[in-house]
């Protein structure tokens, strides 16, 4: 099989400039506004005015600060109470210092249970360490604590109880702004931007394309698309959030939003003879004996999404799963390296290259999928999803759960 012979992967043009535009102080508060924040740290007198301050600060900003110091439990033990405060957040404050805390019969101390559920909750935890600790003075259990933590988050050190609201504020500020604006895929051009869309009762659809562009050679093609005789007539594929449909260019529109930042406005159409399904004729072929359609399509998505080599068990059916399993694209790990891809965008390229896979591969969607955050070693995704009707297989569902590495 050809890779790449059908995806425009192997060709990107990036908007690598981009970075989430601030958002204004109303806005940022009216985001924030009856939003639970978790905050979890040891209970002691280390921590105690870097708590005060996080609270106060959450209040501040018209959130809700959920900690020992607001929950008062009730009917259920105080742990359980703060676990369950932890699943009614909409993000997770980790401050550490010095000490590990006292252990349970889980063997792990409150702060660490608390941390634990959170990232099984998949809730958006932001890591805030005392710098004025060593590692020295810091207990080993914690110590070992935070190097994990190391591969899963971005973490930032502070100093004073007014460095940590600065810096939470920044973290939360930038959480809002990525909220703002998604990364989009038309054709082989990759930026920023939003996408409205309208869908007819005939099952055609219109989108609104807003991309928000510093890069020249993004904004240039993109205006080729506005020409006479421009690449229009074409089809390409539109991926955003968790939505790709192939589509054709009926307009473009520019105008400057601020100087160094221009906003050029595309309206796309399906094509009239789309009826959805696989653009890869080759996944119609979805099993081989004992290997299921559902088993196969995970087996692409390790190679494909994770870079993993395929291992051959045999002659036969799995010879064929190999061939059948093979990405018909450039692999993730291989875009994030050949744009040296990092944070946001690796973040951007990642949901776009597993969402327009499947729809173009499979014909399907996912049903759930969350990827980030990115860190130094590389990009967290997990996500299940489903093969389109047009597959002639059992509704049965495709797990991706992983680290796409970052060379």
């Amino acid at each position: 099989m050809s890779r790449g012979s059908e995806s425009s992967w192997g060709s990107l043009i990036v908007e690598n400039a981009a970075h989430p535009a601030p958002l204004s102080d109303e806005r940022f508060r009216d985001w924030m506004a009856g939003r639970r924040i978790f905050v979890s740290s040891t209970m002691d007198a280390e921590m105690s005015p870097y708590r005060e301050a996080a609270r106060a600060y959450i209040h501040r900003m018209g959130a809700t600060p959920v900690m020992w110091e607001e929950i008062t439990p009730r009917d259920e033990g105080p742990q359980r109470a703060y676990l369950s405060g932890v699943d009614r957040s909409s993000a997770f404050i980790l401050l550490l210092g010095s000490r590990y805390g006292v252990t349970d019969a889980s063997g792990y101390s409150p702060t660490h249970q608390e941390g634990n559920r959170a990232a099984d909750r998949r809730i958006p935890r932001l890591l805030f360490n005392l710098a004025t600790v060593k590692d020295a003075e810091r207990d080993g259990r914690l110590n070992d604590w935070l190097r994990s933590l190391y591969g899963e988050l971005a973490g930032a050190s502070f100093t004073t109880e007014a460095d940590l609201v600065a810096q939470l504020d920044a973290r939360l500020r930038e959480m809002a702004a990525r909220s703002e604006r998604v990364w989009i895929k038309l054709g082989n051009l990759v930026f920023p931007g939003t996408v409205t869309s309208r869908f007819e009762g005939t099952g055609g659809g219109e989108f609104v394309v807003t991309a928000r562009i510093r890069a020249g050679g993004v904004r240039r093609a993109l205006l080729e698309y506005g020409q006479p005789f421009g690449p229009r007539s074409r089809a390409e594929r539109l991926t955003w959030a968790d939505n790709s449909f192939p589509t054709q260019v009926q307009s473009v529109a520019v105008e400057t939003e601020y100087t160094g930042e221009d906003v050029v406005r595309v309206t796309c159409r399906t094509p009239q003879n789309w009826h959805g399904g696989p653009d890869s004729t080759h996944a119609m072929l979805a099993s081989f004996g004992s290997v299921t359609a559902a088993e196969m399509a995970a087996i692409w998505a390790r190679r494909a999404l994770l870079g993993q080599e395929f291992q051959s068990r045999g002659r036969g059916a799995f010879d064929l799963t190999g061939s059948f399993s093979e990405p018909d694209a450039v692999t993730l790990p291989e875009v994030l390296s050949a744009h040296s891809a990092g944070g946001w965008l690796a973040e951007g390229l990642t949901r776009l290259y597993a969402v327009e896979e499947v729809s173009r591969r499979y014909g399907g969607h996912f049903e759930h999928l969350e990827v980030g955050p990115a860190v130094a070693t590389g990009v967290r995704i997990y996500g299940r999803f489903i093969f389109g009707a047009g597959m002639g297989t059992r509704q049965e569902h495709t797990e991706v759960d992983g680290v796409v590495p970052l060379s």
